[in-house]
């Protein structure tokens, strides 16, 4: 059996106009896998902070200081491969397990909460399986 997991924290000081689009404030992964001699199984998960994207050019009804935002995310994938052979093996591959949704949301120092959310992208859960062999 293993276990890892690691992460990663950055945060900008004095943010003077810079442009941090795709800044990504705190990130982590960690699993866990299992394996012996006839099957493996492994089990991941990814978590994104709040990211802040690109700036709207401000107008007659866009304030100063309006960005695009990815909110906070959490992947879980889960994959297995059992050996019928010593040559041939099927396996199993569930990305994003739990159907996660990157949610999008645009506002600036005023826009009520009401009015932040822009758009949802659900691509669903993606699931593989298959066989495979070595000849």
């Amino acid at each position: 059996m293993q276990v890892f997991a690691n992460a990663s924290s950055q945060r900008t000081v004095n943010d003077s106009g810079g442009n941090f689009a795709g800044f990504v404030p705190f990130s982590s992964s960690w699993g866990v896998s299992l394996t012996r001699q006839k099957f493996n199984v492994r089990m991941n998960w990814n978590y994104r902070a709040r990211q802040r994207g690109t700036a709207i050019a401000a107008g007659n009804s866009i304030e100063s200081g309006t960005y695009n935002w990815a909110l906070k995310r959490l992947y879980v994938d889960l994959s297995g491969e059992y050996s019928l052979r010593r040559n041939i093996a099927i396996f199993g591959n569930l990305r994003n397990l739990g159907a996660a949704k990157d949610d999008n949301e645009v506002f600036g120092p005023s826009t009520p909460a009401a009015a932040q959310f822009r758009q949802r992208t659900d691509i669903g859960a993606l699931w593989t399986f298959g066989v495979k062999g070595s000849f």
